[in-house]
């Protein structure tokens, strides 16, 4: 209850403690007759009753908000830690992974078996990055079940597709392969050749239109992507279909999950009384390749 009732409530009470006071008077002095001061005993008494309990009631209530913010100052640095080390950097990995798949820039199969943690081009973890708050974590799993079971969905489905990804690139290798030994200038190591393996497949998977001119594989690419391309939709149709779909699912469900993501650090921050100032995001993570990676299980 606010400063304004608690004065009324005691107006109140003084203006009845002040009439019990004078009803004595007034009777003596011939002021209020017998019958009139019974009456105005029993309103006082009525009035008294009710300030009684509406006392008891202020001050369970003011209790409750005591214990409230002791609750909330006990557990304000945890939930500090929970914006700075999980929702914070949540927010911006997935919001980065949406823009970098709007921009090509996601390599699906670099995440799988062959290269898992190796790499700075795969779709980043919501939830596993590799400097998050283990503690932190399971209190937003405790207090937001459904939004940590959203994330966590996310992570399956982006795992699911870089398996989905691995097995067109482990159908389309043997062609490109092929069509680089025939067409390509002959590299200049072993090494060279596996990664123009790499470049073309990841290129193929994600089905872009150019190759930089400055790139040595800019001339084989805008003579046989397009071959290579058709290559991989005909040996593996229904891979490339379901990547396809799942690539719409997994940022559909990246924007909503951004979305709710920020929701929930602006009520904790309101909640618990948590500024700007206070929130000093650890972003070492966003130039780690690791922390681009998942490190919940291996791909098998």
């Amino acid at each position: 209850m606010d400063r304004l009732s608690y004065r009324a409530f005691w107006l109140i009470l003084v203006a009845t403690a002040v009439g019990g006071i004078g009803l004595p008077i007034a009777v003596e002095q011939n002021y209020l007759g017998a019958e009139s001061a019974g009456l105005w005993l029993r309103g006082i008494s009525v009035i008294a009753t009710v300030l009684l309990v509406g006392g008891t009631y202020l001050t369970i209530q003011q209790n409750q908000r005591d214990i409230e913010e002791v609750r909330k100052d006990r557990e304000k640095p945890l939930v500090r830690d929970e914006v700075e080390h999980v929702v914070v950097p949540a927010i911006d990995a997935l919001q980065n992974d949406i823009d970098d798949f709007e921009e090509g820039h996601i390599d699906w199969f670099y995440t799988g078996r062959r290269l898992m943690g190796n790499t700075a081009t795969g779709p980043r973890s919501g939830i596993n990055f590799i400097h998050s708050d283990h503690s932190a974590r399971r209190r937003l799993e405790e207090t937001s079940p459904e939004l940590y079971s959203d994330l966590d969905d996310r992570e399956e489905l982006v795992i699911e597709l870089c398996e989905v990804a691995d097995e067109i690139a482990e159908e389309i290798k043997p062609f490109v392969e092929q069509t680089l030994r025939d067409e390509a200038p002959e590299p200049s190591d072993p090494d060279e050749f596996e990664s123009w393996v790499r470049t073309i497949t990841s290129a193929s998977i994600k089905q872009i239109d150019h190759f930089a001119e400055s790139n040595e594989l800019y001339e084989f690419w805008e003579e046989h992507g397009d071959q290579i391309i058709g290559q991989m939709k005909e040996v593996a149709a229904s891979e490339v279909t379901q990547l396809e779909q799942g690539e719409e699912e997994m940022i559909d469900l990246s924007k909503d999950l951004v979305e709710r993501l920020v929701e929930e650090q602006m009520r904790l921050r309101r909640e618990y009384g948590i500024s700007s100032k206070e929130i000093e995001a650890n972003h070492r993570w966003r130039n780690d390749p690791a922390s681009k990676t998942f490190n919940r299980r291996d791909i098998k």
